[in-house]
């Protein structure tokens, strides 16, 4: 019990999603609700970098009475060149009672592409070059992987993730710490993506 209402003890389904349910103690107004949804895995086999979770900004809200919020998961990475499973998984989604969901990231591409998400995950630099798309508001696309070296960074929710000019840099998140300052996210940060992996000594993509 907080003096802004109660949260319940929250449900945890393992790699999928944290459910809370939350009371709030009077109605309020103007608030600001922040959902960032879970994050793709990244490829594998000179894979591209996972792209952000979606990020959705409500501001002015009125809430009352109780509320269901679901934190999805990141997704898990690829596994390996022989595997079937060598494209990232993507993120799962994030939804707070009466608003649209933020969608989960896209898994980045290992041998095939890369998936679409709330933003895209990146191309594999060794195969299938090419990057998943993001949703619109949400985020960005992957960047493009390059033949057969440089994975495409994933997509944040500021930008499209790098192509692979070395390994591609992740797209910038956003950056929310004049609203929430920088206890939450990273200092402030939300949603970037993920950087790319390479091979034959070229440098990784890094992380926004």
């Amino acid at each position: 019990t907080y003096t802004w209402g109660v949260l319940a003890t929250p449900s945890l389904t393992v790699g999928t999603k944290t459910t809370y349910t939350w009371t709030p103690a009077n109605s309020l107004t103007k608030v600001d609700i922040l959902m960032v949804a879970g994050a793709g895995g990244g490829g594998k086999q000179v894979g591209g970098g996972g792209g952000a979770g979606g990020l959705l900004h409500h501001t002015n809200q009125s809430i009352s009475g109780q509320k269901t919020i679901v934190v999805g998961d990141g997704g898990t990475g690829g596994v390996g060149y022989s595997s079937t499973n060598e494209v990232g998984d993507s993120g799962n989604d994030t939804s707070f009672t009466g608003f649209d969901n933020a969608i989960g990231g896209g898994g980045a591409a290992g041998k095939s592409a890369g998936l679409n998400g709330g933003s895209g995950g990146g191309g594999c630099g060794y195969t299938n070059r090419t990057p998943g798309s993001g949703t619109s508001g949400q985020g960005n696309s992957g960047g493009t992987g390059i033949h057969q070296d440089k994975g495409g960074g994933g997509g944040g929710a500021g930008s499209s993730g790098g192509n692979g000019s070395q390994g591609g840099a992740g797209g910038a998140g956003v950056d929310k710490s004049s609203v929430f300052g920088t206890t939450y996210g990273d200092s402030g940060w939300f949603a970037s993506g993920g950087g790319a992996g390479t091979r034959s000594g070229i440098s990784p993509g890094t992380a926004s």
